[in-house]
């Protein structure tokens, strides 16, 4: 279903993040049928990205990327 939705958005590589019960981290979820489950994102930490800080603050926060 993500990766259904990210295409009408013409976004690749898409990754959903599950919070451990602490929330303390964010875990990629693990799509099925994925042909290398080894290359998924690693956990992240909720206070060390701007995706953890906008999980915690329930807000969107812009953070520009290189490319």
């Amino acid at each position: 279903m993500l990766a259904e939705h990210a295409a009408a958005l013409d976004v690749h590589d898409a990754v959903a993040y599950l919070v451990d019960l602490k929330q303390t981290v964010l875990t990629p979820v693990l799509v099925q049928g994925d042909p290398d489950p080894d290359r998924r994102p690693p956990s992240i930490g909720i206070e060390e990205t701007a995706a953890g800080r906008s999980f915690r603050r329930l807000e969107i926060i812009r953070e520009s990327a290189a490319g």
